[in-house]
């Protein structure tokens, strides 16, 4: 994956990427890569499918941090592998609705 992680990482500097985003953007895509033990190019749509269920089913990732691999995902392959697949724009994470605290006495 180390030529893909250096064009990714040159794609996101063009874009203006925070340092820390670019690292957790890579982080994600090295995960990604690890749970099919092949490179982000080589994996399907459906791969890809697969992965945001685990994410979300099995792994219980919160929303934040589930929208933050969707968007490091939509990056590698809409702007480092140019593909325009549906499914990226299918992918909705809802934002949790959680009560506010309030101080008691």
């Amino acid at each position: 994956m180390t030529e893909l992680r250096d064009r990714m990482i040159q794609d996101m500097q063009l874009r203006g990427l925070a340092p820390g985003t670019q690292k957790t953007y890579v982080d994600a895509i090295r995960e990604l890569a690890g749970r099919y033990h092949r490179c982000p190019d080589q994996l399907s749509e459906e791969d890809i499918r697969d992965y945001f269920i685990y994410l979300k089913d099995e792994r219980h990732l919160a929303g934040n941090r589930l929208r933050t691999y969707l968007y490091a995902v939509k990056f590698v392959y809409r702007r480092t592998l140019h593909r325009q697949w549906p499914l990226l724009d299918l992918i909705r994470i809802r934002n949790s609705k959680k009560l506010p605290v309030v101080p008691s006495r």
